[in-house]
């Protein structure tokens, strides 16, 4: 007879990001493995209350108040959320799974679980500090994530990360991981997006067919290396005579300040919804994401799955997948300098068809993918 598994993850799809895909993805892997999944998020989105999916995803959307345009939701306990979380404790669940460490989302689903006897995980997808580009705010958020992350180790003990880097950054908080549950991407669902041939980016702004492209998909904020993306980009477009084109897709802090520098080389798409970021890695050379940290870079894997070169920072998610100068390019840093350097190299490259053919086979070598992960959560909670 199948589990209940019932997630808590304070951020889930429509809202785009890779701990959303992540909850998503593992959820339906799970319903297809003959279990029930239900999901607990913070109503972002203006979705209903209560809704279930095509795969069969039971979801609770709580209300909330967005903080930093939804990055940071805090629970909104008014009527409708007392209504909606006393239907929720109705249903029998297996097991609780907490996706992110610092949110009071998962401190009360922490709490849910203890409350109820219901075994729970926590799983950690970063690998440093929230930052916020400014050091007085940076200090704050610091000194949030260790007292949020203080209390939710008063409910639950075992925490997991989707990375090595992950692992190691638990530690931090004075917490031993238990193991890996690995990020992945879901290959079937990319080859379909890909076979549907959907809106062409070159077509619709004109680009011509030789013109190399490059792209960066993500939030637009200064640690994932948006600004440091648009600025290296124009310098090297400076430097170089092959006329390429750099398209951002994506929303965040950065976005008005960003595109004021829109030319004809560098547009900006705003947010776009799954199948457009897929469409638009289709149609990239290159992958441009100069972040400061990941825990486990879903995008990196996405782009490398379309056959686009990842030039990114050595973070997880990139190693140990991309040789420098073999399967893609790393960057030193996240700087402009450093991302102009990186685009100029880049450019150099001969045959980009076996810098892919090497990424993709040390991806599909590193075990990486959905179906295990899911294999590996039942074998966690076959002991609880």
């Amino acid at each position: 007879m199948g589990k209940h598994f019932c997630f808590f993850s304070a951020l889930y799809v429509p809202h785009m990001g890779g701990v959303e895909r992540y909850t998503y993805n593992l959820a339906r892997e799970l319903i297809g493995m003959g279990h029930q999944v239900t999901v607990v998020t913070a109503n972002t989105e203006q979705t209903p209350g209560y809704s279930c999916s095509e795969e069969g995803i039971k979801v609770y959307a709580l209300p909330c108040f967005p903080l930093l345009n939804g990055r940071l939701p805090i629970p909104k306990k008014n009527s409708v959320y007392r209504d909606l979380f006393q239907k929720l404790a109705l249903e029998k669940y297996d097991a609780v799974i907490i996706n992110t460490r610092f949110y009071f989302h998962s401190l009360i689903g922490a709490k849910f679980a203890r409350k109820h006897g219901i075994p729970s995980i926590v799983i950690e997808h970063g690998s440093a500090h929230l930052k916020m580009g400014a050091k007085p705010l940076d200090l704050l958020c610091g000194w949030y994530e260790h007292g949020i992350t203080a209390l939710l180790k008063r409910y639950c003990t075992d925490f997991y990360g989707v990375s090595d880097a992950a692992c190691r950054w638990l530690s931090h908080f004075g917490i031993s991981a238990k193991g890996i549950l690995y990020n992945a991407v879901p290959e079937a669902e990319i080859e379909a997006l890909l076979a549907a041939r959907g809106i062409s980016f070159r077509e619709k702004y004109n680009i011509p067919q030789e013109a190399p492209v490059f792209s960066f998909i993500g939030r637009l904020v200064a640690e994932k290396g948006a600004k440091s993306a648009v600025d290296g980009f124009l310098r090297a477009g400076r430097k170089t005579e092959q006329n390429p084109y750099l398209i951002v897709a994506g929303d965040g802090a950065l976005f008005e300040t960003l595109a004021e520098k829109q030319t004809e080389h560098i547009l900006f798409l705003g947010a776009v919804p799954y199948a457009q970021a897929i469409a638009l890695h289709r149609e990239s050379d290159f992958y441009l994401l100069p972040s400061d940290s990941e825990g486990f870079c879903t995008s990196v894997l996405e782009a490398i799955v379309c056959d686009s070169v990842v030039v990114a920072t050595d973070v997880p998610g990139v190693s140990p997948i991309i040789s420098d100068g073999e399967s893609g390019i790393l960057l030193k840093e996240n700087s402009a300098e450093a991302v102009e350097e990186g685009v100029l190299r880049a450019l150099q490259i001969q045959d980009r068809s076996a810098f892919c053919a090497l990424a993709k086979a040390s991806y599909h070598d590193c075990g990486c993918t959905f179906p295990e992960t899911a294999e590996r959560i039942l074998r966690i909670f076959e002991d609880k």
